[in-house]
Order: C-alpha cells, then sequence, then structure tokens
C-alpha cells in the first residue's frame, strides 16, 4: 500500500478562461480589472494603460469568448469560479 498526500487543484476562474478561450497576459489582466472596477477609465488607471488599449484588449477578449459587452463578460467569469475555486 502506497500512502501519499493529495491536494485538489483548482485552476482560477482567470486560469481557467485564458487557456480555454487563449487569452494573452495583456488581455487577462484587461479582464481581471474589469471584473472588479467599472468603467474604462477606471480599469485604465488599474491596469496602467491607455484607454484606447484598454478597449484594444477588450475587443479582442470579446472576439475570443463570443461576448458583447462588459456585463456578459463579468457573468462568464462568473461562471468559470466554480464553488471549490482557490481563494
Amino acid at each position: 500500500m502506497f500512502v501519499h498526500q493529495t491536494s485538489l487543484a483548482v485552476p482560477s476562474a482567470m486560469e481557467s478562461m485564458s487557456k480555454l478561450y487563449g487569452l494573452t497576459p495583456g488581455e487577462l489582466r484587461v479582464l481581471a480589472a474589469v471584473s472588479e472596477f467599472d468603467g474604462i477609465s477606471a480599469v485604465a488607471d488599474a491596469v496602467g494603460i491607455s484607454q484606447a488599449t484598454v478597449k484594444t484588449h477588450l475587443q479582442r477578449v470579446f472576439a475570443k469568448t463570443g461576448t458583447n459587452r462588459q456585463t456578459e463578460l463579468i457573468k462568464l467569469v462568473a461562471a468559470h469560479a466554480g464553488p471549490l475555486r482557490r481563494q
């Protein structure tokens, strides 16, 4: 008999989405900020990029995820944040 410690490694919502949708690190940072902040200017300030760059990343994330609005992205992130997600 072999005894070893096991762990339940559940990826975060952002990790799951990054792999599933092929998001770049920049797109992922913007997506994470959109989940926390309201508005393009707040996201730009939080990430440290221009509003135009936030909009570009958002358009690419929309295209990759099949969404059209920030609220749809928030719902998608929530759907990937299962009850076993590590904090």
